[in-house]
């Protein structure tokens, strides 16, 4: 028995794409949080990349404030 009408529900990559299409303040800070949410997962799963960019944050801090307060 399957279903007779899609669900109302989107996937995370969905989701992205339609708040990155949307031009409301609000899409901007859920695309944000998006991007925010899945530069953390990247972080846990890839230690090697999370060392090289601490590393970058030491040698360039004062270049990359703003990007490094970003991903946190």
């Amino acid at each position: 028995m399957g279903l007779r009408y899609p669900p109302y529900a989107f996937t995370e990559n969905e989701v992205a794409m339609l708040s990155s299409v949307l031009n409301s303040d609000r899409a901007v800070l859920f695309n944000i949080q998006i991007m925010r949410t899945m530069l953390r997962e990247i972080l846990v799963t890839h230690e090697e990349l999370r060392w090289k960019i601490e590393q970058m944050k030491k040698k360039n801090d004062g270049q990359f404030k703003i990007v490094f307060e970003v991903i946190r």
